[in-house]
């Protein structure tokens, strides 16, 4: 090997395929520590793919399958001498003992060869336009730190990985909105949550004011704005904290230096220009300064950030996969990701519903985000309604319930609050009444605690005496939050009411105490509680000083 080759051992890399002809059951072992791209040499990445394929099928390897695989996908004339090169490789290992030597010589060369990739890059960045210090220098390290992980990683038995399953805590946050903090099952959580919705829709606002409603939690968030300048950003923010959106704009001092005092409240959160920063970048940045506690990371928008790979991408679809791979990657590290994104025409040009295409086919360049959101809601302006937003549940794997449910939005504040839907006030059939939901859902609660056993839904239904579309969503409702079971079948089916975490008198419930509409909190999304720690934030219900009008401040 020359010095301007990079790191490989070709000899070691047959040495693990004719080993596994000889002895196919080290194939798991040896499975778990390489994957396809370990592998220099082009071929030696084919016929362990090939491997892979035969295994999944659940035949033994031999030269004969593997050969077959091969011819399948196209790729036996590629090999020097074709099937002849599989029987060399098998006939050059004279044992299979020492496979597991071989591999680890295998993954140490990829592991040098991506170390090598990895400094190149940061390399080239730092003799350019890198953007700013702290996030470049944090996502550097976590370049390099992903790396060594990448050779290190142990390999666990699925008993080991199921067992590590008592040791992972899941953060799930509220949000102000009862319909969807019940649809999924107490609200978001480290994975991602994908804001879709036609421009005007509201998505921005949406997104910073979530964001400013996690920081008072003690929550790290990191705003990465990229559709809208920072500064845009911060007016809504200061809109949101009671400041005229005029004075804002304008710059007037006396407003300026008075929210500027009232940002420190918000001492978790940071505010990323997306231009100059990436995904990945905004990822470690977040990760650094939180050291651990719960993170939130805002992007604003999958179209416009940049991440590893689209400056390179070709196409809008192939920019927008790389930005999701980024926030995959830091969803997966535990990171609350939400992310804003446009929606094509088709999602919102016709006023009746069922001309629309499917929500979750809505999602601009939508295939690498319909498959890899977690949780998918599309925002569409209600016709004729100025400050009215219909919110639809695309895709939802945290609660499987999918309900559409409606905001309205405070220009002044630039605030969403979930409002009561009258049955046929809208035009779109899959609307639930999402502000009268709490009630409902209450009102179940206490027939089922005086009647324990009632004869199925309908006859819950009809004590409530409201109609079967709100009836149905606070049953449903109930049943996804644990709180109502279904004994029997039939005509022998009953409804009970069973202990629940997220119990109404839990301060973590959905309208629960100290939850959003608690009498205590006198800003609109301030006071709620979120299922994790809350180190350093506002305490549930507290009232830190709501500034109104500056001139109400100062």
């Amino acid at each position: 090997m020359s010095a301007a080759e990079p790191p490989h051992n070709l000899e070691a890399e047959r040495s693990v395929l004719g080993g596994l002809f000889i002895k196919p059951s080290a194939f798991e072992e040896v499975a778990a520590s390489l994957q396809v791209d370990d592998f220099f040499l082009p071929a030696h990445r084919e016929i362990f793919e090939a491997m892979l394929a035969v295994v999944q099928r659940r035949q033994p390897i031999d030269v004969i399958a593997v050969a077959d695989e091969l011819r399948v996908r196209g790729m036996i004339a590629r090999l020097d001498g074709g099937e002849v090169y599989l029987l060399t490789l098998s006939n050059s290992v004279p044992t299979a003992e020492n496979i597991g030597h071989y591999a680890r010589l295998v993954k140490e060369k990829a592991t040098l060869r991506r170390l090598q990739a990895a400094c190149a890059e940061i390399q080239s960045r730092a003799g350019g336009d890198f953007g700013e210090f702290d996030p470049f220098m944090a996502e550097a390290t976590s370049q390099i730190e992903a790396v060594a992980r990448n050779l290190s990683a142990p390999a666990l038995s699925l008993s080991d990985q199921v067992r590590a399953l008592g040791s992972v805590g899941v953060v799930t946050c509220q949000t102000p909105f009862p319909t969807l903090n019940v649809a999924t099952r107490g609200g978001i959580r480290a994975g991602q949550t994908v804001i879709g919705g036609a421009p005007g829709a509201g998505k921005t606002t949406a997104l910073v004011a979530l964001a400013l409603y996690f920081a008072r939690q003690g929550f790290f968030v990191t705003i990465l704005a990229a559709d809208e300048e920072p500064n845009g950003l911060l007016i809504r923010m200061g809109q949101t904290e009671g400041y005229g959106r005029e004075d804002l704009e304008t710059g007037r001092p006396v407003t300026v230096a008075s929210f500027a005092e009232r940002a420190a409240v918000f001492s978790t959160l940071a505010l990323l220009d997306g231009e100059r920063v990436t995904v990945e970048g905004a990822a470690a940045e977040l990760n650094r300064r939180a050291n651990g506690a719960t993170r939130v990371l805002m992007v604003d928008s999958i179209q416009t950030a940049r991440a590893l790979g689209t400056d390179d991408a070709e196409t809008a679809r192939s920019r927008v996969d790389a930005v999701m791979k980024g926030l995959r990657a830091a969803a997966r590290t535990g990171i609350v990701v939400v992310a804003t994104s446009e929606v094509s025409r088709a999602a919102y040009r016709s006023r009746n519903p069922a001309e629309r295409i499917d929500g979750l086919a809505a999602f601009k360049e939508s295939g690498g985000i319909e498959y890899g959101a977690h949780l998918g809601i599309v925002m569409r302006s209600v016709p004729g309604e100025v400050g009215l937003v219909d919110v639809e549940i695309v895709k939802n794997r945290w609660g499987g319930q999918k309900p559409t449910f409606r905001l309205r939005l405070d220009f002044a504040m630039a605030l969403f609050s979930e409002v009561p839907v009258d049955d046929q006030a809208s035009d779109d059939p899959r609307m639930v009444p999402g502000g009268e939901l709490a009630g409902d859902m209450e009102r179940a609660r206490a027939i089922l605690r005086e009647n324990p056993g009632i004869a199925g839904n309908d006859q819950l239904i009809a004590k409530l005496g409201v109609s079967k579309t709100r009836g149905r969503a606070a049953v449903r409702s109930l049943e996804a939050a644990g709180e109502v079971e279904n004994r029997g079948q039939g005509k022998m089916r009953r409804l009970f009411l069973v202990d629940s975490p997220n119990s109404p008198n839990s301060p973590n419930s959905p309208g629960g105490s100290g939850g959003f509409n608690s009498p205590n909190s006198p800003h609109p999304y301030r006071g709620a509680s979120c299922g994790a720690s809350n180190p350093g934030g506002y305490a549930p219900g507290s009232d830190e000083g709501t500034p109104g009008r500056v001139e109400d401040v100062v």
